[in-house]
């Protein structure tokens, strides 16, 4: 199998089990969080990318990896949220 074969076959794996993956996401983070938290879930092979998401409005993930994206760029540290000031 080429490898174009290959991500294209995981792809479809993992894009027919997605929904089932979020739910379990959804749990624990809502275990952790004690309350529902809106997520999304990317994943990709070469090229393709796949996502799903707990948020309702496209627009709030656009605003949310807009953001990030931003950061990334800016060359900011990952700060993980727990240790993050609320203005960062």
């Amino acid at each position: 199998m080429s490898t174009v074969d290959r991500s294209q076959h995981v792809m479809e794996a993992v894009s027919r089990d997605l929904r089932r993956i979020a739910g379990v996401v959804d749990e624990e983070i809502r275990e952790a969080a004690g309350e529902p938290v809106a997520f999304t879930l990317f994943v990709w092979t070469k090229g393709r990318c796949s996502y799903i998401s707990s948020a309702t409005e496209r627009g709030e993930i656009i605003t949310v990896l807009g953001a990030m994206i931003a950061r990334w760029k800016a060359g900011e540290a990952d700060i993980p949220a727990h240790l993050a000031r609320p203005d960062q």
